[in-house]
């Protein structure tokens, strides 16, 4: 029996699917099973902190990978890290500038992939809420000869208390990864994993999919109106249509942590894009999410944004 996901072009045998306690315990289980010590791993720069920290505390030499318009700079990674043991990209919805991958750069790495015998970790960490277009297949749906590991997750789609992700695994490596989850242990609450189970087969949470989606698309619209009428003299914000974030580019010559750090003392939550580079750093910028905010309070949280970045400008 084979499990088919259309959204994303996947066919999977059930058993390849290792369930576990979060995306990140399932990045875990992949560095344990297949990194050595001072294994050479592509890392997308800027990219997704937790994962890059986790490879490096494992023993990984992380290299940071730039992003072009076309997703992870292949040409790049080739001419200066050739030959990785580990290639760790966000393909979907690039974490955290939003670039998709293009399918002539997915073929192109998997291609690469697959000549160098390299391990492709493919975190597909918010693919559900796309607001355009039908997306493109995932690199797990085509790969041909079994060389990624496709890593899904309920924290974002549900809530995050849902401790509940996934991977799936090439067949090769299907006994690998059950010896080493026996080792971890219980991954995941079995009654948590029951109810979504239930969730799921009565049609449940592709209708919540479907809702949140609607919802997601609304506030990401009403925030980005407002950034335009608000925010005009100091922040681009770019456009997406898809995840629960944007990305606002600063115009003025502060520090993305210093805009940061001033919006947070006016209880207005943003992340800076510079935390999520490995070395220099090439855009001053803040990562804004639009998930957890109601529509009606979003344009007077960005009235206040606006001017206390005009003032926090004017200072500088």
């Amino acid at each position: 029996m084979c499990i088919r996901d259309s959204s994303r072009g996947m066919k999977v045998d059930p058993k390849q699917i290792l369930i576990t306690s979060g995306a990140q315990q399932a990045f875990v289980i992949i560095s344990y099973v297949l990194m050595n010590k001072n294994d050479n791993v592509w890392y997308e720069n800027p990219g997704h902190i937790a994962g890059r920290d986790l490879m490096k505390i494992v023993g990984g030499d992380v290299s940071p990978i730039p992003i072009d318009n076309e997703g992870l700079n292949l040409p790049f990674a080739i001419l200066n890290f050739p030959k990785p043991k580990l290639i760790f990209t966000t393909p979907s919805h690039q974490q955290p500038l939003g670039i998709t991958m293009s399918l002539q750069r997915r073929l192109a790495l998997l291609k690469y992939a697959h000549k160098n015998a390299s391990w492709v970790i493919e975190d597909d960490y918010d693919s559900e809420f796309r607001y355009r277009g039908r997306p493109l297949p995932a690199l797990a749906a085509l790969d041909k000869v079994g060389r990624v590991l496709y890593v899904g997750t309920f924290s974002k789609s549900l809530f995050p208390s849902v401790r509940i992700g996934y991977v799936v695994v090439p067949e090769i490596l299907m006994d690998a990864f059950a010896k080493m989850r026996n080792i971890f242990g219980q991954t995941s609450s079995a009654i948590t994993e029951e109810a979504l189970s239930n969730f799921m087969d009565d049609g449940g949470f592709a209708e919540h999919i479907r809702k949140m989606r609607r919802l997601y698309r609304d506030r990401r619209d009403t925030l980005l109106n407002a950034l335009q009428e608000h925010c005009f003299n100091s922040l681009i914000p770019q456009q997406t249509d898809a995840g629960m974030h944007i990305l606002a580019d600063i115009k003025t010559d502060i520090s993305d942590r210093l805009a940061h750090l001033e919006l947070l003392n006016s209880g207005i939550d943003s992340l800076p894009l510079s935390i999520y580079y490995e070395g220099p750093v090439q855009r001053q910028a803040l990562v804004l999410g639009f998930s957890g905010v109601q529509k009606k309070i979003i344009p007077k949280l960005v009235s206040k944004m606006g001017s206390v970045l005009n003032s926090l400008g004017a200072n500088n």
